[in-house]
């Protein structure tokens, strides 16, 4: 049986967890969209540095006229991640894709569901209410929220 995405990583250093909730803590929300791709960014090193990987080149913003159905990419030639818009839980998930080709990931089952099961995982553990509130309100892909509070797997 599948673990639901949130909690299919037990094992997440507590320094993501930190930096993942430090951001948040210093207003991410409350900056404007600029403001937030410099957090992610500025979060990218330091998860290079927790895992020892090269620094991601760039945090761009996607432009493609197809942005509704895709929430970001990973261009491992150049290091650069695009995110449709500044969101933790697309940028966790696009800097999984650069671990996994940095090969400072062991993939859990496919690369698209690890790399989200990490986001989820690190997101879920570093701030458990937001992400609640962003499961039940359909933020986050690839999961729901029961009537009866229960989160899962979509």
């Amino acid at each position: 049986m599948t673990k639901v995405l949130h909690k299919a990583f037990s094992n997440i250093k507590s320094q993501t967890i930190q930096e993942v909730k430090a951001i948040v803590n210093e207003g991410f929300y409350k900056k404007n969209d600029s403001e937030k791709m410099k957090e992610l960014l500025a979060l990218s090193g330091k998860l290079s540095n927790i895992y020892k990987a090269p620094w991601i080149t760039d945090l761009l913003i996607l432009r493609h006229p197809l942005t509704y159905f895709i929430f970001g990419r990973y261009d491992g030639s150049n290091r650069i991640i695009y995110i449709r818009k500044p969101s933790i839980v697309s940028f966790l998930h696009e800097y999984r894709h650069h671990l996994q080709r940095c090969r400072r990931a062991k993939i859990v089952k496919t690369i698209e569901y690890d790399a989200q099961a990490w986001a989820c995982s690190v997101f879920y553990n570093a701030c458990p209410n937001l992400f609640k509130e962003a499961v039940a309100n359909n933020r986050i892909m690839g999961l729901k929220m029961l009537k009866n509070g229960e989160i899962i797997n979509q």
